[in-house]
């Protein structure tokens, strides 16, 4: 196999991977990329490859879609994406990775906060669990 048909083939699965694991649709990438719906089908059905900035995009937002898949789930990555960000000055995290903004690390500290109230939330909650378990069987918790 060529190295030209091993390249869209690659592209082609990566495309695959943003719509089922991302939330992600044809105007997202074409945005995302810069180009239009037409050239992302394309690649999709591994006619063709992006231009090298497509690509590198098309690559960034596979590594946001894919953090973004560790901390928030479903639908929440696919609205996450789309959600204005106050963190991002302010843009939607689509917008961040088509401009290059993600590098500023203001994507994996948002990540890193929501990663840090989660477990927060588990901790408040598995303690308010066990004082109330120790409450029913008549123990002080303090």
């Amino acid at each position: 196999m060529g190295g030209w048909h091993q390249l869209v083939t690659a592209i082609g699965e990566l495309v695959e991977h943003l719509y089922d694991g991302g939330g992600v649709d044809t105007a997202d990438l074409a945005r995302v990329s810069n180009t239009n719906p037409r050239s992302v089908a394309r690649w999709r059905t591994q006619q063709t490859a992006p231009r090298r900035e497509a690509e590198e995009r098309l690559l960034e937002l596979r590594a946001v879609v894919d953090l973004a898949g560790k901390v928030i789930r479903g639908d929440a990555v696919r609205l996450w994406l789309r959600s204005p960000d106050p963190d991002l000055a302010p843009r939607q995290p689509l917008t961040a990775v088509r401009f290059g903004h993600h590098r500023c690390g203001a994507l994996l500290k948002h990540f890193q906060a929501i990663a840090r109230q989660q477990a927060a939330r588990s901790i408040e909650n598995t303690f308010g669990g066990l004082e109330g378990l120790l409450g029913v069987a008549g123990v002080d918790a303090r």
